[in-house]
């Protein structure tokens, strides 16, 4: 009969142990992950968001007030509100206020085409050469469509150019009326 007590309380000191492993493995990682100070705003308690419910629970006699008016007080973190995790500074501080004053306004950007923002000379067999430039186009100039397609992105441009195989294109263009650099 003792034999059979004795095998019941090594079961169950087993059981309490895998059962309360985690929950001090949990605590010990918190101890280790979370700071040691916490700011909060006056008036507020610590909330911490975590998986597990960890709870804050201020010590005994030591709210201690500075000169500045700031409280700084020590609480203990606890998971479920049991298991002690560590021991944290609190400090109140007051939030400033902030109120949006000025001039509303809002700005609309349109690229409409792609934007020209350099070009450089080709080489051929007689020298080299800027066909862009001697067809009149110039940096700050928008081009909106090649042949009838629609210029949307740089890529598309591309495209056009690379598939007209060396042969004249017909380009629309938006002059900008300033440099735009």
């Amino acid at each position: 009969m003792r034999q059979i007590r004795l095998h019941w309380m090594h079961r169950l000191t087993a059981f309490f142990a895998i059962l309360l492993l985690p929950l001090y493995g949990s605590a010990a990682y918190y101890a280790w992950r979370l700071p040691d100070s916490y700011y909060v705003n006056t008036g507020s308690t610590l909330e911490i968001d975590t998986r597990l419910q960890i709870k804050a629970q201020p010590t005994v006699s030591t709210v201690q007030a500075a000169a500045n008016g700031v409280r700084t007080q020590t609480e203990t973190l606890r998971l479920f509100g049991i298991i002690s995790i560590k021991t944290v500074e609190v400090e109140e501080i007051e939030t400033p206020v902030l109120i949006p004053c000025g001039q509303p306004f809002g700005l609309k950007l349109q690229m409409g085409g792609a934007m020209v923002v350099g070009m450089g000379d080709v080489e051929t067999a007689s020298g080299g050469c800027c066909p862009a430039q001697e067809a009149g186009i110039q940096v700050g100039d928008f081009i909106q469509s090649i042949d009838g397609v629609e210029i949307t992105s740089n890529q598309a441009l591309q495209a056009v150019i690379t598939a007209s195989e060396g042969e004249t294109l017909e380009i629309i263009r938006r002059r900008s009326l300033r440099m735009p650099f």
